[in-house]
């Protein structure tokens, strides 16, 4: 398994695991089909990232994208010091180490880069992603009630948060 940040040429690859993720899972925000073959803000999402602004790993193995975890940094100078967490890794992928790799290299990206404040959003039911996110250090800190429709059903969502001392 290679572990690598990701790159332009990867648009299309990248394209095609978050479309393949919203098709395997309920847990990611996208609905399966609901998203459109646009590479344009794939490219946009990696650009802050070759620039050193954001993160944006990859894990490769046998050359295809098989997961991914980002950290956009906030956009204004009080949000700077944050930066919003998004992670999915390919069922046939799971439970092999991957997701506690990217956070292993997030806290050294982000300690590097005055980061202090990491948070993100999962769904309640993803009780598999609350207990990695929770020993990658997360914490939570409140539920969004009904955040999201899935299936016709309101569904809530924890925010959870890491801070770096």
């Amino acid at each position: 398994m290679e572990f690598r940040s990701v790159a332009i040429s990867d648009v299309d690859a990248l394209w095609e695991l978050q479309t393949q993720l919203d098709n395997e899972t309920k847990f990611m925000l996208y609905e399966a089909g609901e998203r459109k073959k646009d590479l344009g803000p794939v490219e946009e999402v990696i650009r802050p990232v070759l620039q050193g602004r954001d993160f944006f790993e990859v894990a490769v193995e046998d050359d295809k994208l098989v997961g991914y975890l980002s950290a956009r940094r906030g956009a204004l100078a009080r949000t700077q010091h944050s930066v919003y967490v998004v992670t999915g890794v390919l069922k046939a992928y799971q439970n092999r180490g991957i997701a506690t790799t990217f956070f292993t290299h997030l806290d050294q990206w982000a300690r590097q880069n005055n980061v202090k404040r990491m948070e993100l959003v999962v769904m309640a039911p993803n009780e598999a992603a609350i207990h990695v996110y929770q020993k990658a250090g997360f914490v939570l800190e409140g539920t969004l009630r009904y955040a999201v429709v899935v299936d016709g059903k309101f569904i809530d969502e924890f925010t959870m948060a890491k801070l770096i001392e």
